[in-house]
């Protein structure tokens, strides 16, 4: 149960930022186009050869990929740097390191499936009908609520491998984005 209890904090500190952030990528998607570099694809299965994580201050979003275009959608700026300071505030060590590559990845992967669903938005917006236009949010949400199933299931792995001080960190990171969030959320309702 209590990983149920964590899903909402998890998803309030790894996608409401993403959100905000495809969101406004949606508004500048339908002033104006923007040159951004395409994420990578999705890593395939390996045949049974392993290969090391990459390296924690390796950012592969930070440099422009040839072929990038206004119809996909960098990451959110904030991606890497977020995924950066979550790295060096919990320590993560070198035994730790495949299963942090897994959880940035996912998150990473969250980000540009976020923001590419958005642009896509963003696009067909001006001709979508009021049913349309319900639908296409109605996906955006399943879109969001699948990424933070893998989100959620990588970083499980990664918090069962944490030490007890890592993991206190972490707990104390997630609860402060949470109550932030909460504040944010009160804060637009008056």
């Amino acid at each position: 149960m209590k990983r149920l209890a964590s899903a909402p904090v998890l998803g309030a500190l790894l996608l409401c930022g993403f959100a905000a952030g495809a969101s406004a990528q949606t508004s500048a998607a339908t002033s104006a186009a923007t040159s951004a570099a395409p994420t990578s694809p999705p890593p395939t299965a390996a045949p049974s050869t392993t290969v090391p994580p990459p390296p924690p201050a390796a950012s592969p979003s930070s440099a422009p990929s040839p072929g990038a275009s206004a119809a996909h959608p960098a990451l959110p700026p904030h991606v890497e740097s977020r995924i950066d300071a979550m790295h060096k505030r919990l320590g993560i060590t070198a035994a730790q390191e495949p299963a942090w590559s897994t959880f940035a990845q996912a998150m990473r992967d969250n980000a540009a499936t976020s923001a590419q669903a958005y642009h896509d938005r963003a696009a067909r917006l001006s001709t979508m009908t009021a049913v349309e236009n319900l639908s296409s949010f109605a996906q955006l949400e399943e879109t969001r609520a699948q990424g933070l199933q893998t989100l959620s299931s990588s970083f499980e792995t990664l918090y069962a491998q944490l030490s007890p001080e890592q993991k206190h960190t972490a707990d104390e990171m997630f609860r402060h984005q949470g109550e932030r969030a909460a504040a944010r959320k009160e804060h637009h309702k008056r």
